[in-house]
């Protein structure tokens, strides 16, 4: 159920939608998707790439460029350890992944899936807190075990963390700040081949510094690089999979991206659980304190049919957004808008 405010804002919001789909259909747009979207021909050629053509795969060399510290989180995923990199003493983020996907590549010989969504995300160790996705410094094939060295953004901590430290819920400033970042993540992993799949505050790290919040995406292991495909097989967080998972066990990239950053801000502003199932039913309610423009913005995130939903340009053009400056790794050119 949402408030009045929120209701208010449907029609209007619907309209400009409408026209942002039509807006999208002409030869400039398709141009644009050519420009800047991998192709999935070139991803499926990086995925041929045998493992022996990579630097070092072996226990000796790890050991003699990293030291790995303590644990700093288990699950579903792995494990992953805190550690430095000797030469330099960089602070780095070594990840195992044992999945039985994993195993299966690297018996096939081939580059992990993982693998080559980082190193599209993130780019090489040269670009080390570049882009919004953090840094693939090295991977490793031990014991038919993924490695997997990352770079680990100092004074760091994952945003579920840091709104449990900032009270249970963001203010709704703080919140639109963040935000902008996310959907600016979005669109360059995007335009870069990548669809991230598990869009969460446990996937995001939020990095302190003086400038303020910097939000990294971590954890590309449920990913994929085909934009254009229907997808059947559910990868993720099921908690936060989009309404057409549960009605038609298919889902499309963009509205399933859109629908978790919905999901992300939600669970900033309200201090409460989300759940798609619970959220269908109507029993989970938005907070009358919200302004209109931030109940519109959750409004489009979270609309239950696919096709009505916000595109993420329209997202990163919506009013709520529009009066801040785009964060730094939010620079590239928008992504075409038809994947609905």
């Amino acid at each position: 159920m949402a408030t009045s405010a929120f209701k208010s804002g449907k029609q209007q919001d619907n309209k400009s939608l409408s026209n942002e789909y039509r807006s999208n259909m002409n030869e400039s747009g398709c141009r644009t998707r050519k420009a800047n979207v991998a192709t999935e021909l070139d991803n499926k050629k990086l995925r041929k790439i045998s493992c022996n053509n990579v630097n070092s795969h072996n226990a000796a060399d790890f050991e003699r460029k990293y030291k790995q510290l303590g644990l700093i989180g288990k699950g579903g995923f792995g494990s992953v350890y805190a550690g430095l990199r000797l030469a330099d003493s960089l602070p780095v983020a070594i990840k195992y992944a044992d999945s039985k996907r994993v195993q299966g590549e690297l018996r096939m010989g081939c580059v992990p899936l993982e693998v080559v969504l980082m190193q599209k995300a993130g780019g090489g160790p040269e670009a080390v807190g570049k882009f919004a996705a953090v840094t693939l410094l090295d991977w490793y094939c031990l014991d038919q075990k993924l490695v997997l060295v990352m770079e680990r953004p100092p004074f760091s901590l994952d945003l579920a963390q840091y709104i449990h430290f900032r009270g249970g819920r963001l203010q709704e400033d703080e919140a639109r700040a963040l935000m902008t970042q996310l959907v600016n993540a979005a669109i360059e992993m995007y335009n870069k081949g990548v669809f991230h799949r598990d869009l969460k505050l446990e996937n995001t790290l939020v990095e302190i510094g003086p400038a303020g919040p910097r939000l990294r995406i971590i954890d590309f292991g449920c990913g994929s690089y085909e934009l254009k495909k229907i997808f059947r097989h559910f990868h993720g967080t099921l908690q936060y999979a989009p309404p057409e998972w549960y009605k038609h066990k298919t889902y499309k990239p963009i509205p399933t991206t859109v629908w978790q950053l919905g999901v992300m801000l939600y669970c900033m502003l309200h201090d409460c659980q989300f759940d798609t199932r619970v959220f269908a039913m109507d029993w989970i309610q938005f907070s009358s304190n919200l302004s209109r423009e931030c109940l519109g913005f959750l409004h489009l995130c979270l609309k239950e049919e696919c096709k009505k939903r916000a595109t993420l340009e329209r997202l990163r053009t919506h009013a709520w957004l529009s009066g801040l400056n785009p964060a730094s790794q939010g620079s590239a050119m928008l992504p075409p808008t038809s994947d609905t």
